[in-house]
């Protein structure tokens, strides 16, 4: 058995993979204490916490902004919600890209907010164990929380 220990910049990852799938970063936050790394999706998953030993913040901030674009790109979302959206991820990638990583996360933040509101008027936020709903709303909090992550590690968050 291992122990994981926990650092400021812990470099401990939540990664998830729907059953045969690959995984994927998952990541909303690394606490102190005993390691707990929190994520979220909309579906459940088969998870494993790792340790990324090199990572690439600016890299994979790219990659969940790119994971955002495309899941607002669904057509299930309204296009009130979708407009809100897409002005929210779009003030997090200006801010991020002048390097006011407060003024990204905030931006996140509201998408967080809006993507709650609009829950199950214009973004579905429904599950079942059916598997014949997507969780539109839950998939966009878990993306949006990786986002949130990642921006604080460059803003230099432990």
């Amino acid at each position: 058995a291992i122990s994981l220990v926990w650092a400021p910049g812990s470099p401990y990852r939540l990664y998830k993979a729907p059953i045969g799938t690959s995984f994927h970063d998952i990541t909303a936050s690394v606490v102190a204490g005993s390691v707990r790394a929190r994520g979220a999706s909309g579906s459940f998953s088969e998870f494993v916490v790792v340790v990324d030993s090199a990572p690439d913040y600016t890299t994979e901030l790219q990659g969940a902004y790119l994971a955002l674009e495309e899941q607002l790109d669904n057509p299930e979302i309204g296009v009130t919600a979708m407009t809100t959206l897409l002005n929210d991820l779009e003030g997090s990638k200006v801010a991020a890209a002048a390097t006011d990583y407060a003024g990204a996360i905030a931006a996140i933040d509201r998408l967080l907010g809006h993507a709650q509101a609009f829950s199950d008027d214009g973004v579905p936020g429904r599950w079942r164990s059916q598997r014949d709903l997507v969780n539109v709303e839950g998939d966009l909090v878990g993306l949006a929380g990786v986002a949130r992550f990642t921006l604080g590690r460059l803003a230099g968050d432990p």
